[in-house]
């Protein structure tokens, strides 16, 4: 029973004593360089990054530029969508109050709602996309050779 627990207590203190290295390169690169998403926004380190000057970011990984340029279709088709489903909307509101014809107005009304739910489809495929490029991204800036 001595026996084990000094075996146990000259390992326990050789642990405490033993250190690979002192800092951690992967864990630095992945705060410092990585880019993550809280809710619309973008960081990289402490700095904000745009949608916009996302791109220049892809520069070691090609499958998460793709993917990143995919969602910027993604999120350019749903804006068109969205501003289509609003001038539906208006459109038919104005051949509502001019009482023209129902048929006409409710064509335009259902249009709204068709292109909201496309628009919204795009979006959350927008963001999925995106969320997928950062990853590949960073799992390129922590392991180089992997893909």
């Amino acid at each position: 029973m001595k026996k084990q627990l000094l075996i146990y207590l000259f390992f326990a203190l050789l642990v405490n004593r033993i250190h690979a290295q002192t800092i951690d390169s992967g864990k630095y690169k992945y705060t410092n360089h990585g880019i993550f998403r809280f809710g619309g926004t973008l960081l990289k380190g402490n700095e904000i990054v745009s949608f916009k000057d996302l791109s220049h970011e892809f520069s070691m990984s090609d499958i998460g530029l793709d993917l990143y340029y995919k969602s910027k279709r993604c999120r350019t088709t749903s804006t068109i969508l969205r501003y289509a489903s609003m001038l539906s909307g208006f459109i038919y509101l104005g051949i509502a109050a001019n009482n023209g014809k129902k048929n006409t107005a409710y064509l335009f009304l259902g249009s709204q709602m068709a292109f909201l739910f496309t628009s919204r489809n795009y979006a959350v495929m927008a963001s999925q996309n995106l969320d997928r490029a950062l990853w590949q991204r960073n799992k390129d800036l922590l392991f180089p050779a992997s893909h």
